[in-house]
């Protein structure tokens, strides 16, 4: 017969099997599906237009404000009490100093002075720590009237810079002018994504902000000047800026661009097309020249989509866009480790809104902030995530 000992250390023995199975089964699901209690994102409101008495809100970018004792994160878009392209549409400001949960009361950084502002796209500069504000004016630039209750998107290229978080601004600076010379006279140039720093080589790097210009409609210039997109870069850190690439092969718009190699000097752009899906170009000399756009097999409703390099792991990106060829919605983050050739979901986003618009996307440590309109009546949202 057996001792009630034995008898204890068989059971014993049992249960540590049967847990050690359970758990066996348990890291295998987590091998081939992620971790069982993903966290979901979380969703807060940047700017509502009731608090603001607002009828329009677009375009937003967000940006990272960062110091030593703190992470300030940084919101601005365009907006106006009428409808996009309102004489008054004008750049509009808010911070938030709690991750992005709550936020300022939001005001006018850049002024509508009769003409329409758009683009805005903040760039912080951890060496300077100086926060920049790029955005395009229209002005009466064309011999072509603008139509005085909408006006063409687009005009001049102008930045504005702060030292303080934003309490304070710079007077504007035209980088791009209307009639700049040779294949960029006489067309309105516009801002819509954010600048993408590459060739990052100690102290020194090249900074790419995209942008891309349309020429009024029936008017022709001397120049041959047609629609098409581009980069502004700069080597000496924003102090002065030189137009590269005039990709025209297809109808582009609302560029972004991030590297494909580590010395930056291979770069992948992705655009709005006018439809599905989005198009892509590359450039092998740090944005100075560009291969023709072809369309990718990223689906796309005729809206902006924004990507930029991953910055906790090499060799990655992250796309923010509607993964669907008709609708706004849903909006979805989804990565590439293989030079943006595919991508893989990483999160869906939704907060019930009737439409998901225009995303853009800092990341700050391994958690992203998408700022994103939700939709254009009622104002920008913010979601945020963390990363796996």
């Amino acid at each position: 017969f057996m001792m009630r000992s034995d008898i204890a250390f068989k059971a014993h023995t049992a249960v540590t099997v049967w847990h050690g199975l359970l758990l066996g089964v348990y890291m295998s699901t987590l091998c081939r599906h992620g971790s069982a209690h993903k966290e979901k994102p979380s969703y807060f409101w940047a700017l509502k237009n009731s608090d603001q008495e607002l009828a329009y809100s677009h375009m937003s970018t967000i940006e990272s404000v960062r110091s030593e004792n703190s992470n300030i994160l940084a919101m601005a878009c365009q907006a106006s009490k009428g409808k996009e392209g309102s004489p008054d549409q004008s750049v509009w400001f808010t911070r938030s100093d709690d991750g992005g949960k709550k936020w300022s009361k939001a005001r006018v950084i850049v002024p509508a002075k009769g003409y329409a502002v758009w683009g805005p796209v903040l760039q912080f500069d951890d060496a300077s720590k100086t926060l920049f504000l790029y955005y395009s004016e229209s002005g009466d630039f064309s011999p072509i009237p603008l139509p005085p209750e909408k006006h063409m998107v687009g005009g001049e290229i102008r930045v504005i810079s702060s030292q303080d978080g934003g309490d304070s601004w710079s007077s504007p600076r035209t980088i791009l002018p209307y009639n700049a010379s040779g294949v960029y006279f006489g067309a309105a140039k516009v801002t819509a994504n954010k600048v993408a720093t590459v060739g990052i080589t100690g102290n020194h790097s090249t900074w790419l902000l995209p942008f891309w210009q349309e020429v009024p409609k029936n008017y022709v210039n001397s120049s041959n000047t047609s629609n098409c997109a581009g980069v502004l870069s700069s080597i000496d850190r924003g102090q002065t800026w030189t137009p590269h690439g005039c990709v025209a092969n297809h109808y582009l718009i609302e560029a972004s661009v991030a590297p494909i190699s580590t010395d930056g000097t291979q770069l992948l752009m992705i655009y709005r097309s006018g439809g599905s899906p989005l198009y892509s170009s590359t450039s092998r000399d740090t944005g100075v020249s560009w291969t023709d756009a072809l369309p990718t097999d990223i689906p796309n409703p005729n809206s902006k989509a924004f990507m930029f390099a991953r910055s906790d792991q090499q060799d990655a990106l992250l796309l923010a866009y509607n993964p669907t060829t008709h609708g706004r919605k849903p909006l979805a983050l989804a990565q590439s480790v293989d030079q943006g050739k595919t991508w893989q979901t990483l999160v869906t986003f939704d907060d019930g809104s009737k439409e998901y618009e225009y995303p853009t996307t800092v990341q700050v440590n391994r958690t992203t902030y998408t700022s994103y309109s939700a939709p254009t009546s009622k104002g920008i949202k913010v979601a945020v995530y963390n990363l796996e």
